[in-house]
């Protein structure tokens, strides 16, 4: 692995992509793993934690890869099958895509919910839906900091969840949100 950065302090993430074209999906998806955790012990060893977004090849293999604390992980192929099924349903989703997928267009951020509405008080995802419109985003969802290391909540990843339901957010959750450039 080669970095152009060269000190740390300016490193503020990190992507390990698949050996997929090389080895097996198994295989790939150990050698990634063991990246992680060599990258997630040498971070530990220097008190320097950062995000780290993980290429698996095989969702089987999501809750091996949640004990080296993944904050975020792609699963390739399950990504564009599902992309390529919510397009055979809906056309419309074209334009959406192409907007994502575009290096000019916009792009999905995890914001601190703070920026977008007061601590310590209920509020469901309507609220959040005008908030983000305010600043000309769109909210898609949430990230609990409770739930980050659980598996069975998904990471605390709450996609398209349900509006009127009232979440008391705390400090460290995020709201996700499609925008143009921060």
């Amino acid at each position: 692995m080669q970095s152009r950065v060269r000190n740390e302090e300016e490193r503020n993430h990190i992507i390990i992509l698949s050996y997929s074209t090389e080895l097996d999906i198994q295989n790939a998806d150990s050698r990634t793993m063991m990246t992680l955790l060599h990258l997630r012990d040498i971070a530990n060893k220097r008190g320097h934690l950062m995000p780290v977004v993980s290429e698996i090849m095989d969702i089987r293999n999501r809750d091996l890869i949640a004990v080296a604390r993944v904050d975020d992980f792609i699963i390739s192929d399950r990504l564009v099958s599902l992309a390529l099924t919510q397009l055979s349903e809906n056309e419309r989703l074209l334009e959406l895509f192409k907007e994502l997928f575009n290096p000019q267009g916009s792009e999905i951020y995890l914001k601190p919910v703070e920026q977008y509405i007061y601590l310590g008080q209920p509020v469901n995802f309507y609220t959040l839906l005008e908030a983000a419109r305010q600043r000309d985003e769109v909210a898609i969802g949430y990230r609990l900091l409770s739930e980050a290391r659980d598996a069975k909540t998904d990471f605390g990843v709450h996609l398209n969840p349900r509006k009127s339901e009232s979440i008391n957010f705390s400090a460290g959750d995020r709201i996700i949100v499609v925008a143009e450039e921060q």
